[in-house]
């Protein structure tokens, strides 16, 4: 999907670098995993979920930036893409709460992952 949305962004408006910026912000962000995958497998605690870059914050910010930058193509196509891989996520995944990827609402009920996904 990331690499659909660069490819998008770089027809509309001519910026080639708008494909690795699309995909860097829609795959890259899944590396957050690695932190729960160690808590939960190697600590053997799996109570917290933190997917620390997973967050509709990021993609509303990436957004406003590229708006005050005059709509700089690169940081919209990032914002996208960003986008996309959480609703593809939610989609997937059916998290308890529509709040679930969002920062603001993971920290507010303190990463625990039975309010945020169940078992």
């Amino acid at each position: 999907m990331s690499v659909g949305i660069g490819e998008a962004f770089w027809a509309a408006t001519g910026e080639p670098t708008a494909v690795p910026a699309a995909i860097g912000a829609g795959v890259l962000n899944d590396t957050d995993h690695l932190l729960d995958y160690y808590l939960w497998y190697i600590k053997k605690n799996p109570r917290r979920l933190y997917l620390l870059l997973h967050g509709w914050e990021y993609c509303a910010a990436a957004a406003i930036f590229a708006l005050v930058a005059g709509n700089h193509p690169v940081l919209l196509a990032a914002a996208v893409a960003n986008a996309g891989h959480l609703l593809g996520d939610y989609i997937a995944h059916k998290p308890k709460s529509p709040l679930t990827y969002s920062m603001f609402y993971r920290a507010a009920v303190r990463f625990e992952r039975m309010r945020l996904v169940g078992g």
